[in-house]
Parts: C-alpha cells; sequence; structure tokens
C-alpha cells in the first residue's frame, strides 16, 4: 500500500484506491474530504480523458456506485513522532502517536492554514489544551464501500 504523508483531503490516495485498486492511507492532521471526489467518480470525470486511461488499471466506476475511501490517520507526521518511530521502541511510539492525535484533534484548517479549535474544548467539557485527548485508536478508518 501507499502512506501518503500531509495527504490533505486525500485526493491521491482516493484516486489510488478507485482507480489503481491500491490501498492507500493519509496521515494528515486534517479531516478527509473525500465526498468531491466520490461524486466525480460516479459522475465519470476521471475515466473521461482518453489520454489519462492508459495510467487507470481500474476501467470504470462500479456499477453499483460504490466507492474506496482510503484510511486515515488523523496525526502529525513530524519529528515529535518520527524520532520516536526511529527508535524502535514501540511503546514510546505508540505513547507518541497518542499524542499526535491528541494535537490533529485540537486543530482545524482554516484560510490562515492550522489553527488551534477552541471549539474542540468546549466540546470534550475542558479547556483548549486538554482538548482531544479521548482515546480514538479504535476508530476505524472512513468506508464508502462494504468491502475493506
Amino acid at each position: 500500500g501507499v502512506l501518503d504523508v500531509a495527504g490533505g483531503h486525500g485526493e491521491l490516495a482516493f484516486l489510488l484506491a478507485n482507480l489503481n485498486g491500491v490501498r492507500a492511507t493519509v496521515v494528515d492532521p486534517r479531516p478527509l474530504r473525500v465526498d468531491r471526489f466520490a461524486r466525480k467518480l460516479r459522475c465519470g470525470v476521471y475515466h473521461g480523458t482518453e489520454p489519462l486511461q492508459q495510467f487507470n488499471t481500474v476501467r470504470t466506476p462500479p456499477a453499483d456506485g460504490s466507492v474506496r475511501a482510503p484510511g486515515h490517520l488523523r496525526a502529525f507526521f513530524d519529528a515529535q513522532l518520527i524520532g520516536p518511530l526511529l527508535s524502535g521502541d514501540m511503546l514510546v511510539f505508540e505513547e507518541a502517536l497518542g499524542r499526535s492525535r491528541e494535537r490533529a484533534a485540537q486543530v482545524d484548517w482554516t484560510a490562515k492554514g492550522l489553527e488551534a479549535n477552541a471549539e474542540d474544548a468546549s466540546i470534550h467539557g475542558g479547556s483548549a489544551d486538554d482538548a482531544g485527548s479521548g482515546d480514538d485508536r479504535d476508530e476505524q478508518p472512513l468506508r464508502l464501500d462494504e468491502e475493506g
């Protein structure tokens, strides 16, 4: 599979999954937004350009209209995560990953870039400093079809 680091809204990973059958996971603190890409796929936009068809291994969208959404790890892929990963200590890495996911839950992407999410604090009943501290490791990646 492909790990799409800083994959934004997930377009590259979505295209790999739906035009090439490649499993892909986006690592980005922003939520995925693949609805627009799914509409374009269902309308045939990605299959309507003859010169590009040589690169698509999945020739047409499924007849039932289902699409595959990429996996998503809502986290920062930065030195605070990579250092523990490279150390080889899985416990330290898992703790760093948890902190990275907590930080990701505390930010929003705006026209100005990533900003602290003050709303998140009220949702979790705390301050912005402790927002997003819930354990969501069991959270499943967004899926728009029944298959994995």
